[in-house]
């Protein structure tokens, strides 16, 4: 996006100048902005305080506020600022000599940590890689930084590293692969750290309020070495942050296994677990980031948003009063000059005007010139939908400002602003009948309502509106087509504007209902209709019977232009595609439905791609159409085909949104001989016959005022749940209490990423899954770190400081390259010289895709070195190749174990890219074999279960065989893909989404056994709902029920053999619920075998 910034001045230059044409008869110099006042936008913020490191004497607490770091006693009192910076600062540890702060930042894009000198105040970089390293804690003689990272492992799992606190390269310590482990504690002897391990969601989203099965974490002890040892410490509940008490006897942690969050205690006794002992007493609520004073029993913590400590002698509780003693300076308030990125564009019907909104505001332009826009509104909150009336006069729009979106309009000649609902439930998308008298809207995603504009007078037209909110005005405004719920299906309804009932005009079994548009000539729609995964498809249903096309006609069209005057007299007709002026009856038509025998007259249109949107022409002779990644124009033909050509080049299609704000991507000219885009957060102005394409020159002036937008924010985020949320009771919570409780700490909010964390501890009371809010500041535009594929000795390096390679990765740059074998030595990288103080990762920063220069030894004291030249790849890039690596591993391992009779796959997710790689992945040798084991642990979700099933689920009923051919099954010659081979399912805690819809579907079925774990009980359809400050919240919008009636969100789906896979395990290069599967399939072969007898 294309912005300068500056301070906001005290006072704003008139920006509404020079825009006599932009409004016709009248000015918009002397418009009126639409302020917003709110009482929560003046309410006293509440400090935040996270993420408590106590000292080693038990003297004081660092802690973090506003996303710096501060300093208190530990029993509360005035803090002091230490650590202050623009960037997000967290976990501030102190080392246990107590002369450093290690604590993360993201000051240099990713998350990374830092090491503060506490002498001199002097901070430095200790980490380098490009992905999110989480600092754990330190060895207890302040030699060894411990954090945990998924740089090197497959997916999202995390492994734990440890870098020397004075520099160099981090290596893992606990790198079990495919398998999670963090939050790390090293032992007080060395040599044995603490982990959680399982439950990779308690790490990623520890904010959550409330248990699930797919945050189960378990803390094992971890013996370091060449070949960790793992022995489990925990098990029952969420289990995380383990602390060491001085002597090594006990080991402290958080868990839920109560039913709430508590802390516990653990201890050792001849090297074996006594049981856990529960330390605190809290009955509801989170306790968080744990941390122990090494010499006095003394462990602070976070809870509801201030620091605790409990004291392990006298075992009290003790929440501490803490007074912010200094002054640091949040975002500073901006005025955006916005040249892009704006959305929800919506042109004037005389095409003189537009509007679209920026950053949530709404602004109006010229279409022509270059002055900069107006700004319609100054609120914080939320503008939306925004929609001009056949006057070109009036704007109708949406806006959150109250709490709840409502229905508003902008009079520009008399600058008046009237707001025209006041409902409890969401309105949105209204639309202006041709004739501007009424207006019509969506309420709660159920109703379609109309507005008389001169009365005031609100009627129901019809309930039971499809959740896409597709509708449409007649060109004469006497009817309304719509989307509507049609049993389980979507499809076009009509209903009369003076009121009666509506009456279905189309019948499809499809879901996926959009882009409906009516003709100006009133005798046809057209919509969009598909299923997903399936290409969209457009639908033209005619509403009174289409005179036919007589075959005459088509024989003339045979013959060449200079043959036309021999043909007898008939109507002549333009060049295929081109213009013909376009514009739409200069009086609107008057609309007759012929409902008799409608369903017959529905008609799909041949496309060869998938329609995305659809946009008739104002003489309804013609279309836009995008999909394909491209646009599309569309000539009805008379005989009822179309001509189809493309538009521009192919960047100018895609999908039909235009992003938050509604509004519309695409627009007719009233000639018809333009199309208006909103492509790329521009508006733009394509020539139908050339495809020239121009942009509309405007710019929008747009505040960024923190201290403004928060609260806009929070009232969003906390509303768009309290509609959208698939459950209406909210899983237990009082989502009205949620609001109060952090509305305070709302307003307190110092930075972005303050008010994100506080928005996923909001949505965390939910207990649900699929939520967080995305785009909450902090980070981004890490550089990124080369990878060259490959693995060196830890031993070696913390030893000796050289990089010995242990490993190549097959098909990265070193494998490709061929000329370093495992044994070699790296000693120089781009002319740096490899040592123990040598981080490969800072030397690596910002090569992916170049030539680097890489000098390899064969010996340890680098004597007769050589260069070879390599091209790094991205940190993602080498996942991918390490998780193709463990696939492999996987089907070399069950080919062993089955003697060749079994085959193996993996589905990593329920995403078309996962569904292609296992259409690929069941090759030629897997259908060989007599049956194929199918494994979707860690599968991570999508939508495309119903497909992976079919595979694994058709039959085969003929055979086909040609002449001296083979004879073949029928589904595999016609292309339908089918495995047709008997299976066995593989899952785990973390088969999760859509990956338990494929396994209850699986289990349903009687396709076979299920073996492992049961899934993570992690399942609601989800999408998200953009913020005015261009963030989002997922949002859990469908319930899954399983036939029983169960609903499946934190129900996890069971297995028939379960079999738990101890962490650690492949390191020994077994896989217990592999062999497992692989023992009840070939049991399952023998009962077929014997059965067939």
């Amino acid at each position: 996006m294309s912005a300068t910034r500056r301070p906001i001045p005290a006072s704003r230059p008139d920006m509404t100048s020079g825009f006599s044409e932009l409004c016709g008869s009248f000015l918009l110099c002397g418009l009126a902005v639409v302020g917003f006042s709110s009482s929560l936008a003046a309410q006293a913020g509440l400090p935040s305080f996270a993420e408590p490191g106590i000292s080693p004497d038990a003297s004081e607490i660092a802690f973090v506020s506003g996303g710096d770091i501060w300093t208190t006693s530990v029993t509360g009192g005035a803090a002091r600022l230490l650590v202050a910076h623009s960037a997000n600062d967290s976990r501030p540890l102190y080392s246990p000599d107590g002369s450093k702060l290690a604590f993360n930042s993201d000051r240099d894009g990713g998350l990374n940590i830092y090491l503060m000198d506490l002498q001199t105040g002097d901070v430095s970089r200790l980490t380098f890689a490009s992905g999110q390293e989480q600092l754990n804690g330190w060895s207890r003689d302040s030699e060894w930084v411990y954090f945990s990272s998924s740089d090197e492992d497959i997916s999202s799992m995390s492994d734990v590293y440890r870098i020397r606190a004075s520099g160099g390269t981090p290596f893992s310590v606990a790198g079990d692969r495919y398998e999670t482990e963090f939050f790390a504690a090293p032992g007080p002897e060395g040599g044995t750290i603490a982990i959680s391990t399982r439950g990779n969601m308690a790490r990623g989203q520890w904010w959550r309020n409330g248990h699930a099965h797919i945050d189960e974490a378990e803390i094992w002890l971890v013996e370091e070495g060449e070949t960790p040892t793992y022995t489990p410490l925990t098990t029952g509940g969420k289990n995380n942050w383990a602390m060491w008490s001085e002597s090594g006897d006990n080991v402290y942690f958080m868990s839920d296994r109560s039913g709430s969050e508590n802390l516990w205690s653990v201890l050792l006794e001849g090297g074996e677990p006594a049981p856990a002992h529960r330390l605190t007493n809290f009955d509801e609520g989170r306790l968080l980031w744990p941390t122990i004073a090494i010499d006095r029993q003394l462990i602070a913590f976070e809870r509801d948003f201030g620091i605790w400590t409990y004291d392990l002698t006298t075992e009290l509780v003790t929440e501490l009063d803490i007074n912010l003693m200094g002054s640091v300076e949040g975002p500073r308030a901006e005025v955006e000059n916005m040249t892009d990125g704006f959305n929800g564009m919506a042109v004037s019907p005389d095409g003189k005007k537009v509007a679209f909104l920026a950053r949530g505001e709404i602004f109006a332009a010229a279409m022509s010139g270059d002055a900069p826009a107006a700004r319609v509104n100054d609120t914080p909150s939320a503008e939306s939908d925004v929609t001009w009336a056949a006057d070109s006069e009036t704007i109708a729009y949406i806006s959150w400002r109250n709490g709840t979106p409502q229905l508003f309009t902008y009079h520009f000649p008399t600058e008046t602003e009237r707001q025209l609902t006041n409902s409890a439930s969401r309105d949105d998308n209204p639309r202006f009948s041709p004739d501007g008298r009424y207006l019509a809207y969506n309420r709660g995603g159920q109703q379609l309502r109309v507005i008389d504009m001169e009365s005031s007078d609100d009627r129901l037209l019809a309930q039971g509106t499809s959740g896409s909110g597709s509708y449409v005005w007649s060109p004469d405004s006497e009817w309304i087509a719509y989307a509507g719920r049609t049993d389980e299906f979507s499809n076009a309804m009509v209903v009369p504007v003076g009121g009666g009932t509506p009456t279905q005009v189309s019948f499809l079994a499809n879901t996926n209902f959009g882009s409906l548009d009516w003709s100006s000539t009133g005798d046809y729609l057209v919509f969009r209709t598909g299923q997903r995964t399936e290409p969209g498809k457009l639908v033209r249903v005619d509403l009174v019977p289409r005179t036919p096309t007589f075959q005459e006609d088509r024989f003339w069209d045979l013959f060449n232009e200079e043959q036309t005057e021999e043909r007898p007299e008939r109507a002549e007709r333009p060049e295929s595609g081109a213009p013909t002026g376009g514009a739409a009856p200069e009086e609107p038509v008057d609309v007759e439905i012929d409902f008799d025998g409608i369903r017959r007259r529905g008609n799909l249109i041949d496309m060869d791609f998938s329609v995305g949107s659809v946009l008739l022409s104002p003489d309804g002779e013609h279309a836009a159409v995008s999909g394909g990644g491209g646009l599309y124009y569309l000539t009805f033909e008379t005989d009822g085909g179309v001509d189809v050509r493309p538009l521009g080049d192919r960047a100018q299609g895609g999908g039909g949104g235009g992003g938050f704000g509604g509004g519309q991507a695409m627009q007719f000219s009233s000639d018809g001989r333009e199309l208006y885009l909103l492509r790329g957060g521009q508006i733009r102005v394509m020539n139908i016959t050339s495809g020239d394409t121009r942009t509309v020159s405007t710019s929008a002036e747009v505040d960024v005022d923190f201290e403004r937008e928060k609260v806009a924010v929070f009232e969003q985020a906390w509303g768009e749940m309290r509609d959208g949320f698939y459950d209406d009771q909210y899983h237990g919570a009082d989502w009205d209490a949620v609001h109060d409780a952090f509305a305070p700490q709302i307003a307190g909010a110092q930075t972005r990423a303050e008010l994100s964390r506080l928005l996923n501890l909001m949505l965390g009371e939910l207990n649900g899954s699929h939520l967080g809010h995305r785009g909450g500041g902090g980070g981004g535009g890490a550089e990124q770190t080369g990878k060259l594929g490959l693995r060196f000795d830890r031993m070696a390096f913390e030893n000796d400081g050289r990089f010995r390679v242990t490993e190549i990765i097959e098909l990265g740059p070193t494998h490709i390259d061929g000329s370093i074998e495992v044994g070699d030595y790296i000693v120089e990288v781009n002319g740096t010289a490899l040592s123990g103080s040598a981080n490969i990762n800072e030397i690596l920063a910002g090569t992916p895709g170049e030539k680097v220069n890489v000098r390899v030894a064969d010996n340890a004291n680098g004597s007769n070195a050589r260069d070879v030249e390599l091209q790094p790849i991205s940190t993602g890039a080498e996942r991918q190749l390490v998780y193709r690596s463990w696939v492999e591993s996987r089907r070399a391992y069950v080919d062993e174990l089955s003697d060749g009779r079994l085959g193996y796959v993996h589905i990593a997710s329920m995403s078309q890219g996962a569904l292609d790689q296992l259409i690929f992945d069941l090759d030629q040798g897997n259908h060989g074999k007599e049956g194929v084991v199918v494994d979707v642990r860690n599968n991570n979700g999508g939508f495309v279960n119903v497909y992976a099933i079919d595979i694994l689920s058709r039959r085969n009923y003929f055979t086909m065989e040609n002449r001296g051919g083979v004879e073949s099954p029928s589904r595999v010659q016609l292309g339908q893909r089918a495995l047709l081979a008997p299976t066995v399912l593989v899952t785990n805690q973390h088969t999760l989404s859509d990956g338990e819809d494929f396994t209850e579907g699986y289990r349903l079925l009687e396709l076979g056994s299920v073996v492992g774990e049961p899934t993570a009980g992690w399942i609601i359809y989800t999408g998200s709902a953009g913020l005015v400050d261009g963030t989002s919240v997922r949002m859990p919008r469908t319930k899954i029920r399983d036939t029983r009636g169960q609903i499946m969100e934190r129900n996890p789906r069971p297995v028939d053999v379960e079999v738990e896979r101890p962490t650690g395990e492949s390191y020994l290069g077994i896989d217990t619920q592999i062999e497992r599967a692989v023992q009840e399939l070939l049991a399952q072969l023998g009962r077929r075998t014997t059965t067939s007898h």
